[in-house]
């Protein structure tokens, strides 16, 4: 992902999540954290955002565009960060899921996750606030 990709990885965010990340956020994680997006045609259709703290890797965002889903296109960008995680030597990685994105975590589970917790009310929604799912995969 560079600069000039975060209005498209913006775009994809908004229209996928209830409370979506800014475009100031995206921008602070290109200089902290492993950034990539999957495009087809030059176009943006997925990102993904790895934070890695010592042998653990953190899959902090990760999203394909609507028109995109269901097309393999979520478990090549979490191949890829499994990649990048190992290449970084994290022998693990985690991450956080709404517990109602059913499509998600099928996708999660079938990649190799398993729940270890449950942080309550950690995502914000337009009526209040719902619990998250922590996963947890060695790598």
């Amino acid at each position: 992902m560079t600069p000039e990709d975060v209005s498209a990885v913006y775009s994809i965010e908004r229209t996928v999540t209830p409370n979506p990340w800014t475009k100031f956020i995206f921008r602070n994680c290109l200089e902290r954290y492993g950034c990539w997006v999957m495009t087809l045609e030059e176009k943006v259709i997925a990102f993904g955002i790895l934070m890695i703290a010592d042998v653990e890797a953190h899959i902090l965002n990760i999203a394909v565009a609507s028109q995109y889903q269901h097309q393999g296109y979520g478990r090549k960008m979490l191949e890829h960060l499994f990649k990048e995680a190992r290449i970084a030597k994290a022998d693990s990685i985690f991450l956080e899921v709404r517990t109602g994105n059913e499509h998600a975590l099928q996708l999660y589970k079938a990649v190799g996750f398993k729940p270890v917790g449950l942080r309550k009310d950690y995502y914000q929604t337009d009526t209040g606030r719902e619990d998250a799912s922590v996963l947890h995969k060695e790598l």
